[in-house]
């Protein structure tokens, strides 16, 4: 036999249990609303706040630059400089991070081509201390002598505007093309006004040209990406030579490139020590641009 009275207690204390259980999850729910907003907040704080950390974007791929910023790691500490390394895995994050201020600098890339960003994207980074310079060259799988290489042959070159135009300068000063008359580092396909041996030239990432060379005649292939298929400068048919303008930099906002902390930064990369680790570590895949 049922019991009305007993059921209605019953029934009120789990309507209370279930409305207070309902208030604790508001309330869990309003902390974590709460630690999201505090941390988010924390994330935006300019990197160049902290004034004894230095806050530097690179890209893995790049040969030289991640190995040198470790190298360096303690000889900044004794500067009294904490180095952090924020790692990207591509040519854009880099720029777009010194811009926004989420760091102090980066360090990946050659002078044309933070040139050509600035230029598309409407930036002003500047280039704060000239470090190292990645000859670049053609390679082939197939051929040991630039003489061999056949009329029509494959040639794969860069796509991005400045190491696009770098390939076909390097084309045209080696006798694979002519372009028009003054276009320099500036070419583009569209500028080649004679193929005489009919070379077919294949625009690819930057970072595909040496994986392209199971499939083309020649890859020109930037400087530090080789050694990722197991190539070195002495293996290229061609190369460019120590007075390349594509030289590494370290890139920052014009209102941060003499920050104390970037001039530390210079003392310590111009130094011997800098220069022997990359002479010795990159046997030449990489030329230490300073005395």
């Amino acid at each position: 036999m049922h019991h009305p009275e007993k059921i209605k207690e019953i029934t009120i204390i789990n309507d209370f249990g279930g409305e207070d259980k309902m208030k604790r999850l508001s309330y869990l729910i309003y902390i974590i609303c709460l630690m999201v907003l505090i941390s988010g907040c924390g994330k935006a704080t300019n990197a160049g706040e902290d004034k004894d950390t230095l806050v530097i974007a690179t890209n893995p791929s790049f040969n030289g630059f991640p190995e040198i910023l470790e190298f360096i790691k303690p000889k900044l500490k004794e500067e009294g400089i904490d180095l952090k390394i924020e790692y990207v895995n591509d040519i854009i994050q880099p720029n777009e991070l010194v811009h926004d201020k989420s760091v102090d600098a980066n360090a990946f890339q050659h002078i044309p081509y933070m040139e050509a960003y600035n230029k598309q994207h409407g930036t002003n980074l500047v280039a704060a201390i000239k470090v190292l310079a990645w000859p670049s060259g053609l390679y082939s799988k197939r051929y040991k002598d630039i003489k061999d290489v056949p009329d029509g042959a494959t040639i794969s070159i860069p796509q991005d505007p400045s190491n696009n135009g770098r390939a076909l300068d390097f084309l045209a000063k080696h006798g694979f093309i002519k372009l028009k008359e003054g276009v320099g580092l500036q070419a583009t396909k569209k500028d080649i006004i004679e193929n005489k041996r009919n070379f077919k030239i294949i625009e690819l990432d930057q970072g595909m040209s040496a994986k392209s060379l199971d499939d083309v005649d020649l890859a020109f292939i930037l400087g530090g990406y080789q050694t990722a298929v197991g190539l070195h400068l002495k293996d290229a048919l061609l190369a460019e030579d120590s007075s390349s303008e594509f030289i590494g930099v370290i890139t920052t906002r014009p209102d941060n490139q003499n920050d104390e902390k970037i001039q530390k930064l210079k003392k310590v990369l111009h130094t011997p020590e800098v220069k022997k680790f990359i002479e010795e570590t990159f046997h030449g895949d990489i030329i230490p641009v300073f005395e």
